[in-house]
């Protein structure tokens, strides 16, 4: 979409999708897909839209070594609500 569109988060219009998409740098979006089969839908349908939300914010808390890490994603939202959504990943 372009430099315009750089770390602008989307969401799904279509509410099958609960997770919000954020462009990179250079204002690519990409969208991974995985599709459904229920009475509405046989694949995947998705309209990504953008938001007035802004790029999630990460706090990476470990140290130095190999294991466990927790990552804290913070969503400020068009209302002013933070949404926090917390990941632990394995660290190498």
């Amino acid at each position: 979409m372009g430099s315009k569109h750089a770390n602008q988060v989307f969401k799904d219009a279509t509410g099958f999708h609960s997770e919000k998409l954020v462009t990179d740098s250079k204002g690519v979006l990409t969208v991974h897909v995985k599709g459904t089969q229920n009475t509405q839908v046989k694949g995947y349908l998705c309209v990504w839209v953008p938001t007035e939300d802004t790029m999630p914010t990460l706090s990476f808390v470990s140290g130095k070594r190999a294991g466990k890490a927790t990552i804290t994603a913070y969503y400020k939202t068009q209302g002013g609500y933070t949404v926090t959504k917390k990941f632990t990943v394995t660290v190498n």
